[in-house]
């Protein structure tokens, strides 16, 4: 496949309307360039702007001093404006009044003078695989999730939300899930499922005499659904038996015995807890965001048990076989088939321990 080789220009007019697309993307590690430096601003935001403090794998990232906790009760969220630090998340709702975050950028404590903002992964078309791709492959076919869009305010600063500065552009509607060409960008540039990357290029100021002397910035965006207290997130996985119509039973894979097969799957858009007394119940910090999957087998959509052959359960503990989730990444599982034929069809199921009643399932077949 072979994506883009020119980054879409931005026309240095102010106040113009750009969708947020990127065309050949930037290295996996260039966006941690820190010349150019990052504020984001928000005059309605209802908690104020927010930051994650760990990544989809549960590793710490760097956020704001002002990315702290209320200390009164009503909750009150003070600060609307912050400067990001380099490899900081923001969380962004998807939905619902307030949310416009102006961000600006300065080159070398100066305001740019030549500055290009685009988001990755490229957005393309919007056919969904069909057929589902095995296990042995990545998710084929693309998706019609939205990635939000820009509003270019000046040289150095632009709005980006849910419906940006007021204006009539299409909300992000729903957390995006990358497939096709565009996971394969993702991939290489480490946005994981439900990120967006927001992108800032400028020309070097202490190099004028070389034009093709570019600085950059990066700002993962972590979009989370808001319409309840849990999310509600949403479930992919791949292969997947499809829910319409419903009832569907049909073996998506044929695993032979004692082989295994890779499922590719997970959950996106769980809404953070942002109170202190929320965030003491999961006992995790505050503006934790449980993304965390469960990987289940049973012989209905509804009977999945954790059944892990790395944990030691036996094939007594789980006649219709094993699935664990590949150590280090967030969405790859491998399902280990049994070595006899189980006398009811297996069912694999990937579960959101947020809320246990979105999950994902596909029907298989051992031989």
């Amino acid at each position: 496949m072979k994506l883009c080789s020119k980054i879409l220009a931005i026309a240095v007019v102010a106040a113009i309307t750009v969708s947020l697309i990127g065309c050949a993307g930037p290295s996996a590690t260039s966006y941690q360039n820190q010349a150019i430096t990052m504020t984001a601003t928000c005059s309605d935001c209802p908690i104020g702007i927010i930051f994650a403090p760990t990544n989809n794998l549960g590793q710490a990232v760097p956020q704001p001093a002002s990315n702290a906790p209320p200390t009164t009760s009503p909750f009150a969220y003070p600060f609307t404006s912050t400067a990001i630090p380099p490899g900081a998340i923001m969380l962004v709702d998807n939905q619902g009044e307030g949310g416009t975050i102006l961000l600006t950028a300065t080159v070398n404590g100066q305001p740019a003078t030549d500055m290009t903002w685009t988001v990755y992964p490229t957005p393309v078309s919007p056919a969904e695989p069909a057929p589902y791709p095995t296990g042995g492959s990545a998710p084929i076919g693309e998706n019609t999730s939205p990635y939000g869009q820009f509003f270019v305010e000046s040289l150095n600063t632009g709005t980006y939300g849910w419906n940006p500065a007021g204006s009539s552009f299409t909300p992000i509607g729903s957390v995006p899930y990358y497939t096709g060409t565009a996971l394969e960008e993702a991939n290489a540039m480490n946005i994981p499922q439900g990120d967006v990357l927001l992108y800032a290029t400028a020309a070097n100021p202490t190099d004028p005499g070389d034009p093709s002397d570019q600085l950059s910035y990066g700002l993962l965006v972590q979009i989370y659904n808001q319409s309840s207290s849990d999310g509600p997130p949403s479930a992919f996985l791949v292969p997947r038996t499809p829910t319409n119509p419903s009832g569907l039973t049909t073996s998506v894979a044929t695993v032979t015995r004692n082989t295994t097969f890779q499922f590719y799957g997970g959950i996106i858009g769980v809404e953070p807890c942002y109170t202190p007394t929320a965030c003491a119940a999961l006992n995790q910090p505050y503006l934790y965001t449980d993304n965390t999957s469960i990987w289940e087998i049973g012989t209905s959509t509804t009977n999945g048990v954790v059944c892990s052959k790395l944990a030691g359960m036996t094939a007594a503990q789980c006649p219709e076989g094993w699935i664990d989730q590949v150590s280090g990444t967030p969405y790859n599982a491998i399902y280990t088939a049994p070595a006899n034929v189980p006398s009811t069809q297996p069912v694999i199921t990937v579960v959101s321990h947020a809320n246990s009643s979105v999950s994902a399932y596909a029907y298989i077949t051992v031989d």
